[in-house]
């Protein structure tokens, strides 16, 4: 009995690997004439698969290089608005620190000559500057109010007939 089950199977083996195989040999019709008899069936482009994937022609390494060039372009396009505020933070920050120059500037050159061209001199030369002019102010109306007084005494002079 075992003879007869060896020989079922070394019977059946022809057809076993016909039907693995397959057509290998290109012929249309399923006989099979290979030497050398693999499980393996040789690869054959079906047109579905041309279909499907129309890239699979292009190398591996480069649709990955593609694929990183679209993720990294995208990403780039997604930090442009941040990078463009930044760009007019930085240009909005330059024309500032541009006018308060100018500022220091006008400044210093309404101090007198001696003062130093650094900004705490400047501020400092300023405030000493504002109070001297306000005091000089406060002089100035305390005059005025003096000869005010004294033009309207004359005044009243003048109209009752009294001599000055």
């Amino acid at each position: 009995m075992d003879n007869f089950f060896l020989d079922s199977i070394w019977d059946e083996e022809d057809i076993f690997w016909d039907l693995i195989a397959g057509d290998v040999s290109g012929n249309a019709d399923n006989t099979v004439s290979v030497l050398n008899r693999s499980a393996f069936r040789s690869y054959v482009r079906d047109r579905e698969q041309t279909m499907v994937s129309s890239s699979s022609s292009v190398n591996v390494n480069k649709r990955m290089l593609n694929l990183l060039r679209k993720i990294w372009e995208e990403k780039k396009n997604a930090l442009a608005p941040e990078k463009e505020r930044c760009r007019q933070h930085m240009m909005k920050e330059r024309t500032r620190r541009m006018k308060q120059k100018q500022s220091y500037l006008a400044l210093h050159s309404l101090l007198p000559f001696a003062t130093k061209n650094d900004k705490n001199s400047i501020v400092e030369k300023a405030v000493d500057q504002i109070g001297k002019l306000d005091e000089y102010k406060k002089e100035l109306e305390r005059r005025m109010n003096v000869l005010e007084a004294k033009s309207a005494t004359d005044y009243d002079k003048i109209m009752t007939g009294t001599k000055i």
